[in-house]
Parts: structure tokens; sequence; C-alpha cells
């Protein structure tokens, strides 16, 4: 569906250079990356925004590289939401299909897709859109966007003014949406819990380039590089090391078989895989590669309970205590001496794995 080939684009003194790009038909495709870091170019050059300085950029099969937005076939929906404030809510969503002379069916897509967006009649017959939250303005911009069926759909940190629950609910009732009607989607934000609630593949832009494509779920397992894995923050990112070849990594009494020849590698260890346990528990639940820990804090992330734990070399990991709540009531205490566990497929390489769609993913 989307074809960027060899694009460079200038801002000034900052370029995206030689980007390649892949978004196939009917998936949602998240550019993902901090601010300042060029997400934002790549956006404006596929939208038609900004003229690119080479390369060439395909919308459904057909270049469109020096076509203004207009003609692209395209909806772009801002981070503002860009509504018209002398116009009632219904002309609002309306509007593109009035511009384009396409309000033939109008009057039976519009039920449909208000119902999926939660705007209900009493919104939709509003005569001014002064009196909306945020939220429903945000619900008003997207019925628009979706209402021209445009070839893509494009999103700039739509949803980032919202506040959490809100921004989840629009996500999720677009998600929805998205996957009905196999819309292409294209959404930039820095946010990696959007990614994860409204992605199929993610395209991580650091530093002006293309730094990884992955399906959402891959991308946090193995990250392609450390550059990757401090941006979203991950946590138990560990150096390990070995004399030889013929040896398993080790860290303190732990120790994993990893695929790899290298004697020095970095890894990930995902904290809801690995388990803090009570004593007994891992002889009751057959659990070897296990370690003694003094825990140093808990707390509770994304609705999970962890604990951040000190192995005796000082390797601080974080792990679910999930098993630990089967055993005992409430969480372990600080201070507290502990059973970690990490089996093998909780620890990822960084950088060994990688999905790519060209030569700059």
């Amino acid at each position: 569906m989307i074809r960027v080939e060899n694009v460079t684009v200038q801002a000034g003194d900052y370029a995206l250079k030689n980007v390649n790009l892949h978004v196939p038909e009917g998936t949602s495709r998240i550019v993902l990356g901090p601010s300042g870091t060029g997400k934002t170019l790549l956006l404006e050059a596929m939208l038609g925004l900004r003229a690119v300085a080479a390369g060439r950029i395909f919308i459904g099969g057909r270049e469109v590289t020096n076509l203004p937005p207009e003609a692209r076939g395209i909806a772009y929906m801002p981070q503002d939401g860009a509504l018209f404030p002398h116009l009632s809510v219904r002309e609002n969503i309306c509007f593109g299909r009035r511009v384009h002379g396409t309000l033939a069916g109008v009057a039976t897509e519009l039920p449909e897709l208000c119902q999926a967006l939660h705007i209900s009649d009493a919104m939709l017959a509003r005569h001014s859109i002064r009196s909306l939250s945020g939220g429903e303005r945000q619900r008003v911009a997207l019925a628009r966007s979706l209402l021209v069926k445009p070839n893509v759909l494009f999103l700039d940190e739509s949803f980032s003014a919202l506040d959490a629950n809100v921004r989840q609910q629009l996500l999720l009732q677009l998600r929805q949406i998205q996957q009905a009607r196999r819309q292409t989607l294209v959404y930039v934000t820095h946010n990696q819990y959007d990614a994860e609630l409204l992605g199929d593949d993610v395209t991580v832009v650091l530093g002006g380039a293309i730094a990884q494509t992955a399906p959402v779920r891959d991308l946090c397992v193995t990250p392609g590089s450390a550059a990757i894995a401090q941006f979203l923050q991950l946590p138990n990112m560990v150096a390990l090391q070995r004399a030889s070849v013929d040896e398993p990594f080790r860290c303190d009494a732990l120790s994993w078989t990893l695929p790899t020849d290298a004697l020095a590698v970095t890894v990930t260890i995902r904290r809801e895989a690995c388990h803090v346990l009570a004593a007994g528990q891992a002889e009751a639940l057959g659990l070897t590669n296990t370690v003694a820990a003094t825990v140093t804090s808990v707390f509770t992330a994304q609705r999970r309970d962890y604990a951040r734990v000190t192995l005796s070399d000082g390797t601080v990991l974080e792990c679910d205590v999930a098993l630990w709540q089967l055993h005992a009531d409430g969480l372990p205490e600080v201070g507290a001496m502990v059973l970690v566990h990490v089996p093998s497929n909780a620890v990822s390489l960084i950088g060994a794995t990688r999905y790519t769609q060209g030569a700059n993913e």
C-alpha cells in the first residue's frame, strides 16, 4: 500500500536520508520515536506536506512523490483535530465528503460510524463544537477522517493531549474499526503503549534514520539495538560474558545457553517472565535456574505487581511476584531474601533478531 524508496527529506539542518519503508495494505503501522528524531518529517513527506530531496513515494501502487496531499487519496488527523468552530458537529464530520461531492450514502454510513466511535445522537445534533470535551472533539475529528474512506489514514500524536483512560478507549475503538475495515493506518507517536494498543508493526525512528521495524510484541522482546532498548525503557538490560563458546552465559548463579558465538552480549530479561519465589516454591513447582536475591523495592506497573531485587553480584532485576502471591499474602517485604527464577525464554539477545522490509529498516 505504502512504499517509501530511498527518500531523503530536509528540514533546515536536519535530514532523514535514504529512508525505505513498506506498509502493507490493511495494516496499522506505528512510527515510534522520541521528539526531534525525524518521525514527523517522514510523515510530512508521505502526506505531501514537505517536498522530498530524493527518492520516491508510492501509495496504492501509484507514485505520489510530487502530488499534492489532496491528490493522494489519504486523510490526515493532526494532534489538535483541526475542527471548524463555525460548523456544527454533523457538518464537521461530513465536511470532507461535502468538499469532494460524495455525500451519497452518508445517511447510512454516518450512524454506523458514530455508533462505532460512541458519538451519541445528542452529540451529533449539537450546533457547535465549542462545548465538546477533548475526547469528544477527537471522536468527531476521527469520524470526519474515516467518513471519506481514505486509502490511508495518517495520525500525528492525535490523542496525546487526552487523559490516559480516554486515550485508551479511543485507541481501542480505532483499532476495532481499522481491523474491521482493513483500513491502512499510519500513526506517529512517542508513546510505546499507544503502539501496543493500535499497531501491527512498529517502525522505530532514531537519530534521523529507521532503526528497526518489527511486530509490536517482538519489538520489546528482541530490540534491535541497545539504543532502542533504552528508548523503550526496557527493564533488565544486562551485559553477560563467558570465557569460551563452549560455556553458557552466567549471571550470578543463573546460566543460559543463547544462540550466539559471541563471548560478550547484552540481553533483556522480560520482567513478567521471571518470578520471585517463596521458600520451597522452586522445589514444589519443579523450577530450576534460580538464584538468591534481596528485595529492594516493590511496585505496580500496568496493573501487575513487581519486585526489584539485587543479586549477590550486584545485578538488579525487576521480577513478577504472581507466584509469590500464590504462596503468601501480600507482596514480599523490602529487605527480604527470596529466590528468583529466570527461564531461558525470558532472555533475549539485543540486536539478534530483526524484521525488515527495506535496506534502511
